[in-house]
């Protein structure tokens, strides 16, 4: 009897040790698949991290860049051409300044070399290096200026202003001057003139690298992203739509012409993509008086556009001020694939302008919105966190081992 007691325990020690052996391997086990699963979270949130969008800053403002000025008079340029070289990369000046250039009379602060003139025609050239262009993927500049600056880069012009932009720096998307940028150095020529008032200009160059997060064609409040604006009869002083306009209290930004205009002055928007018109808001910039008794200053006449037809939508007045603006609601959604706004009458002493156009889409999704803002900090947290798991988990495997 007692042999087989003693058998009997000495069995349910072995079974136990076996099942603790059993055990233990399958504690091993998933200790190391839970390590695996943090090493490859970690891997994971470090290739995410360095695959996002990062800022490239091509030329800082601020920065020195060769001149050559030529004295004008007031509201006339002066005769000569531009020089000879300039734009081929060749010596054309022996002289040199940091940005921002201004005239002689500007009085603010920001400013670092002032020219000879008064009036003039300048001509402006730097350089910056390009790592490697297949990895960029947007293209920004910055600018002030006074007045009709013209931007070239490596000779090819990318872009034109009218007029002035001189109270502070203003974002332009430079994206589809990509395709002239190279490996290397790359030049950046500008002419830019003052023959009225003061005069400055200044210019940063940054880039995305990245990621590309593709712009959709409706935005998150429903409205049409409007892709190209092109006018007729007007002088532009600004932008549609930009982000100092009207409907953020600033009116220096507007497109407009001389006083008491009404005649066939129009401004056609073009969409990224085609949709169904609901309804369209227009406002104008708040300047001058009018004749007007309901304080109006004229009526715009709108079309919706859709490949070479353009249907009639009807007439709206042009209502002014930060609350202000009109908005035409659809009986029925009209298809199109942008948008034509005629000034058909302007009324008293102020600008015929077009400053806020905003063109709701009918049964349209919004998408939702993507930020693409810094996350470093988190990948920075799930990485420490990812590998202290690791780590510990690591140590007492080698404990029990």
């Amino acid at each position: 009897m007692v042999l087989a007691a003693d058998g009997f325990f000495e069995s349910c020690r072995t079974g136990k040790a076996l099942q603790n052996k059993h055990f233990n391997k399958e504690k091993t086990v998933m200790k190391r698949t839970i390590a695996l699963v943090l090493t490859l979270l970690l891997i994971a949130a470090l290739g995410v991290f360095a695959s996002s969008a990062d800022t490239v800053e091509l030329l800082p403002k601020e920065s020195e860049w060769e001149f050559l000025t030529y004295e004008g008079e007031a509201n006339a340029l002066p005769e000569e051409e531009e020089p000879e070289l300039w734009l081929s990369n060749g010596e054309y000046t022996d002289l040199s300044g940091q940005a921002p250039f201004a005239a002689p009379s500007w009085a603010k602060p920001i400013t670092n070399t002032k020219f000879d003139y008064q009036y003039y025609a300048a001509y402006l050239r730097t350089t910056f290096t390009v790592e490697n262009v297949e990895l960029l993927n947007k293209l920004t500049m910055f600018v002030i200026y006074d007045e009709n600056p013209t931007v070239y880069i490596n000779g090819e012009e990318v872009w034109y202003a009218e007029g002035y932009k001189d109270d502070k720096y203003y974002e332009i998307d430079l994206t589809d001057a990509l395709s002239v940028l190279k490996n290397g150095e790359n030049t950046v020529c500008v002419s830019v003139s003052n023959v009225f008032g003061g005069g400055i200009f200044d210019m940063s160059l940054s880039a995305n690298a990245g990621a590309v997060v593709p712009e959709p064609p409706i935005d998150e409040d429903g409205n049409f992203v409007i892709q190209e604006v092109t006018t007729a009869g007007f002088t532009n002083f600004g932008a549609i739509n930009a982000p100092d306009n009207v409907l953020d209290g600033d009116q220096n930004t507007v497109t407009g012409s001389g006083f008491n205009a009404s005649v066939e002055q129009s401004v056609t928007l073009k969409f990224k993509e085609a949709g169904t018109i609901e309804s369209v808001f227009v406002q104008c910039k708040d300047e001058g008086t009018t004749t007007n008794e309901d304080g109006t200053r004229g009526t715009y006449h709108l079309y919706a556009l859709n490949g070479d037809e353009q249907v009639d939508l009807g007439a709206l007045k042009a209502v002014t001020g930060t609350d202000g603006g009109a908005t035409l609601t659809l009986d029925t959604p009209v298809a199109a694939d942008g948008l034509k706004i005629v000034i058909e009458s302007w009324e008293g002493n102020c600008w015929a302008c077009v400053a806020d156009v905003t063109v709701k889409a009918s049964d349209v999704t919004p998408p939702p919105v993507v930020d693409t803002g810094d996350n470093t900090l988190f990948f920075v947290v799930l990485g420490v966190v990812a590998l202290a798991g690791t780590a510990l988990i690591a140590v007492k495997a080698k404990k029990e081992f």
